[in-house]
């Protein structure tokens, strides 16, 4: 047990060391000591699936509206219908950015007019598919 302890141990001082060699991690200067690092922005929820607990037009045809304005008093609505391919708001619409297309999609839930009212919620469920395994010796 303490040669595998020892083994990991002088493992991750090896890694660690040739990092802050590596020019091309900007986590270490050109000395080797740690410096401020900020990775470039990731979107990580695109092209993963997102699972909503409610989705407007589902059940029924429904319809929303989005207040607008500085003063939120104008008012823009629309259908929503979930077998209708230009007026459905399925979750997948949440992360589906797509440069070449001008089509604007959003994932929209059913209104407070259709029962969501407070302490009722709405839940979006983003899969990383990421896995973390932790050991203790």
């Amino acid at each position: 047990m303490q040669v595998i302890i020892a083994f990991l141990f002088f493992g991750v001082q090896f890694a660690h060391s040739r990092l802050e060699r590596d020019p091309s991690v900007p986590c270490y200067d050109e000395k080797g000591r740690p410096q401020r690092c900020q990775p470039p922005f990731v979107n990580a929820a695109f092209g993963r699936v997102v699972e909503a607990t409610n989705t407007c037009g589902v059940r029924r045809v429904t319809e929303y509206c989005m207040q607008t304005g500085v003063t939120g008093d104008l008012r823009q609505c629309a259908k929503c219908d979930d077998s209708h391919p230009d007026t459905r708001h399925p979750p997948e619409f949440l992360s589906d950015f797509n440069n070449n297309t001008t089509k604007f999609t959003s994932w929209q839930s059913e209104t407070m007019l259709e029962g969501i009212q407070y302490p009722n919620v709405v839940n979006l469920t983003l899969h990383l598919s990421k896995l973390s395994l932790f050991y203790n010796f």
